[in-house]
Parts: structure tokens; sequence; C-alpha cells
């Protein structure tokens, strides 16, 4: 019998695993909890039958939805392996509360919209969870804004419903839409990559503000903000843009390029959303490039996510790549001066 420690499979395609292994093996959730492979094959099967059998899933979502142990989440959401016991109970409590006791509109759409499926609500949950663990005040008043999260089964779907790009936000509507498949697209290493997820959740953030606060416009802000937190992300980003801005005018690197690729620049909001993303992607690069910048989103979020999260290099080295190439700066519509 082989059991299959939790740090060497959570991030493996189930449905691979399971093929490889033996009838006697067993799958650790954790040291004290493990899930045999009968147990583990209804899970997968599950899976299937409410995403679509071409839906993939890390084994990590099977070992939660069978065993129920919030701990089977920590692949998805790191910060659940650094929670202390308090903060674990506080992190547990609010993932029930809008999970269960208030939930949030989280619809899976494929020929037909219907409530989305456990795997998929944990993972939008979850997130919001993680995010705002020591700010329940901002969940709160997030969720009186009503926002509706939008995911479906694939692309045609994804199209049908007024998806573009990879992901998008619909202002009108205070509405996510994204593919399934892009919810869990970068949890297939160690270490959590590129989220749309997290990007559009920006996007929905600075709509909240807007509905909060009943402007006209998104303008590129965070609800719930002080005025400390607001002048830290205010002088943080003009910092960066005006990186970007010379940039813009030499086609060269003059002082320091900035941290986020040139499409995070075209507006305010794309602007929130790209550096919302990089800061729990990639949050040591981005302490260390912008710091007022980013302790103004710890101060934000009340804890600073460099202490459990190790950085997807992706953007950063993508980015870094594009301005030493001294490839064309896009178009900017940044109101900051």
């Amino acid at each position: 019998m082989t059991i299959h420690a939790y740090r060497d499979v959570a991030h493996l395609d189930a449905t691979k695993s399971l093929r490889a292994a033996a009838q006697e093996d067993r799958w650790e959730v954790h040291p004290h909890c493990s899930i045999d492979r009968d147990t583990f094959r209804l899970g997968v099967t599950a899976i299937q039958s409410d995403l679509g059998e071409g839906c993939a899933m890390q084994a990590a979502m099977v070992l939660y939805l069978q065993s129920k142990e919030l701990s089977a989440l920590r692949h998805f959401f790191p910060i659940i392996g650094w929670l202390d016991g308090p903060g674990r109970e506080r992190w547990a409590h609010l993932y029930a509360t809008y999970l269960v006791d208030f939930p949030l509109r989280i619809e899976f759409i494929d020929r037909e919209r219907r409530p989305a499926p456990l795997a998929v609500r944990t993972m939008v949950v979850g997130q919001l969870v993680s995010c705002f663990v020591y700010r329940p005040d901002v969940l709160a008043a997030f969720r009186t804004t009503q926002p509706t999260f939008s995911i479906c089964a694939d692309n045609r779907t994804y199209t049908r419903v007024g998806g573009v790009g990879g992901g998008c936000y619909d202002e009108t509507a205070h509405q996510m839409i994204l593919e399934v498949s892009r919810l869990f697209e970068g949890y297939w290493q160690p270490t959590p990559g590129v989220s749309p997820f997290l990007h559009e959740l920006g996007h929905m953030l600075d709509g909240a503000q807007r509905r909060l606060t009943h402007g006209h416009a998104c303008v590129g802000e965070l609800p719930a903000m002080d005025d400390v937190q607001r002048l830290a992300w205010q002088s943080g980003k003009r910092v960066e843009v005006q990186h970007y801005r010379r940039y813009q005018e030499v086609g060269i690197v003059v002082d320091s390029a900035p941290l986020g690729h040139p499409y995070v620049f075209q507006t305010d909001g794309e602007f929130l959303a790209g550096y919302w993303e990089m800061f729990w992607r990639n949050p040591h690069a981005f302490a260390a490039h912008s710091p007022v910048l980013y302790a103004g989103l710890v101060s934000y979020v009340e804890h600073d996510p460099r202490v459990y999260t190790t950085d997807y290099s992706g953007y950063v080295t993508g980015n870094r790549a594009f301005y030493a190439r001294g490839e064309r700066a896009w178009a900017s519509q940044i109101r900051i001066s």
C-alpha cells in the first residue's frame, strides 16, 4: 500500500492520480486523516458529473470534497496552513457564513444556469475569505452590493453569455464571468500561479466601491479604505505610473521599470486589478519594488501574504523582459498626476 502525501499529489490531476494508483492505496489529507481509493474515485466521479468529464481537477479538491477537512484546501489557499488556531477558526467561520448562511450568488452555466456545485463555490468563497479574513467588514459591505459570479462550463458557453478575453467583469451587471477551467488554472504546480479570478476580483471590488459610494463610474479604488491606506495607495501608484510614463516617452528604462505589464496601465481599473493580483501572487517582488504601495495593501487587508506565500515568478519575469526588450508602450488613460 502507498500513502500518497498531500504535498506530493495536491496539485496533480485527480483522474490521472486515480488511474495510476493501486486498489489499496490511500491519499493523505493531513497526518491524521486519509481516504482510500474507492472514496477518492467517488469524488472524481462526482466532480465529473457536476462540471463535465472534460473539466480537469486537482487532487486537493477531491480530498476536500470527500473529507470535508478545511486543511485539504491549503493548496488553493496557503493562508490556511499559516493561520493559528483562532485565525483558522475565523477563516472557517467566514467560509461557512458566505458558503451556507448568507450565500453569495455563484452560478454555474452550461446548457442552463444553476447554483454552482460545491467545488466552484469553494473556490470563490475560499478566495474571498483568504483575502479578507481580517476584514470581515469589507466582506459584509461587498455582499450588500449583490455581486454575481458566473462560472461557465466551457469557452462556447463563456462566449454565449457575453464573456470576452480570458475572464471579464461586467460593471453594469456587477458580474464576474469566467470559465471553470480558468478558476483552477493556476494550481497545476505546488506554488499557486496565474489567477484570472483574483484579477477580475480586483475589478469587482472597484465596482463594489462605486456602488457603495454611489459613484458614476469605477475609478480604480478598493472599498472601505481609510485615509492613510488611500494615501499610501495613491502615492505608490503615482510612482509606478511615473515609471511607466518615462518609459512611454523614451522607449527605454531610465530609472526603474514599473512592476506591472503595460496592460495594467491602460486604465485606473486595470491598474487596480493587476496590482491586486500581484499582491497575492508575487508579494516578495512587489514589496521590494514598491514598498509604499505594498504597505498600503497590507494595511488594508490587515495581514502580509509574504509570510505564507512563495512568489509566482511568471508575471514579474515576463514584465521585466517586456521593458528590457524596449517594446512599444501601450496607451494609458490613467488619471493620477
